[in-house]
């Protein structure tokens, strides 16, 4: 019962004091000390000895750390993968939906398929939004993004939310359904794109 209980608020408090307590408590001597602490805390509520408390919640402090660090390095890894060649693919993106934990993605916007738009269409300066999902082969990916357009052939896109909202159209929400069906649980995320895209319209394309 004693090492269950130090065990376990030892686990707490380090998490707890992990998302509360600054850098400090990011720091593996910091988030360590604090399981030590709750957990002889939780050892002498049970009756047993405060320092063999102490000990059990610094060892669980200690794994909770390694855990975390590992978690991060993995994602990190998986992160440099999916933008090695700065184009984001629907596997791709329902890799970090799944895994990243809400972490931005930084793609390159040259990378994004905007051949449908037609830049005689736009005025300089301009910033509408544009339906991707049936016009470009990024659709399934990015569905509505929002351009600006700064003249000769080249646009600036906005940063986007992957995710699968409700409250659209039909035909939105039947396709976010069917997205969010195939993704499966996972966490929404931003997509920044950095640099600009020059568009080579391709009227005959579609």
């Amino acid at each position: 019962m004693s090492g269950f209980v130090s065990g376990g608020l030892g686990s707490l408090g380090g998490s707890a004091f992990s998302s509360l307590g600054g850098n400090f408590a990011q720091s593996a001597f910091g988030q360590i000390s604090f399981s030590a602490i709750s957990g002889g805390i939780g050892a002498e509520l049970a009756g047993d000895d405060f320092w063999r408390g102490a000990a059990t919640g610094a060892t669980i402090g200690l794994l909770n750390h390694a855990s975390a660090a590992l978690g991060k390095g993995q994602r990190e890894r998986i992160k440099r993968l999916i933008l090695k060649d700065g184009r984001l693919t629907l596997r791709e993106a329902n890799l970090w939906w799944e895994l990243g934990q809400g972490g931005d993605l930084n793609v390159d916007a040259s990378q994004v398929d905007l051949d449908f738009v037609n830049p005689e269409d736009w005025l300089v300066g301009q910033k509408s939004s544009v339906q991707t999902l049936l016009s470009s082969r990024d659709g399934r990916v990015y569905g509505t993004l929002i351009l600006k357009y700064l003249g000769n052939q080249q646009f600036m896109i906005s940063p986007d939310t992957y995710d699968f909202p409700s409250g659209g159209s039909w035909f939105r929400n039947f396709a976010n359904t069917i997205g969010r069906i195939y993704a499966g649980k996972g966490t929404g995320y931003t997509i920044n794109f950095n640099g600009l895209n020059t568009v080579f319209h391709n009227w005959w394309r579609f």
